[in-house]
């Protein structure tokens, strides 16, 4: 019987990751769409994905232009990412610095209010570069890192 749950989860690990790069495929290729769908049927496969995750479909919504759904996205990766011990403090610093551009403009456009986000946007966040995973820094690029507001760079 443990066999077989290896196989179950060996094989939802190889559809999510299948799925997670075919959205980011879509993505670059410009088709949100596409994108949109790929990430939205890898969250019905996938029940508990990490916060870049979260990422990720907040970012596709906001391209997507559904903004509310952008903001719930970003709230709830902002939230896991609190908690996860996977990510290294630099790691969780880079990704709430390339979220806060996104997450911003979602607001705006939806005439929404977001406490995390008027918390992230007044955070002084220090990054040394070295201590982010280049697979983070590829799919999540942030850009003018260097002369972002209350962001500090080490290294």
């Amino acid at each position: 019987m443990n066999k077989m749950k290896l196989i179950s989860k060996l094989i939802k690990s190889l559809s999510f990751t299948f799925r997670l790069n075919k959205s980011w495929a879509y993505l670059s290729k410009g088709d949100v769409c596409r994108s949109e769908l790929e990430i939205d049927e890898l969250f019905l496969i996938y029940r508990n994905p990490f916060p870049e995750h979260h990422i990720m479909r907040g970012y596709i919504k906001y391209k997507a232009k559904k903004y509310s759904e952008a903001i719930q996205e970003f709230e709830i990766s902002l939230e896991k990412l609190e908690q996860v011990e996977k990510f290294n403090q630099d790691t969780k610093n880079y990704l709430k610095v390339f979220l806060r551009g996104p997450m911003a403009f979602s607001i705006a456009m939806a005439h929404e209010k977001s406490r995390q986000f008027e918390i992230l946007s007044e955070e002084e966040l220090q990054i040394d570069l070295s201590n982010v995973p280049s697979r983070i820094r590829e799919h999540y690029r942030t850009k003018d890192l260097e002369t972002a507001k209350k962001v500090t760079l080490i290294g």
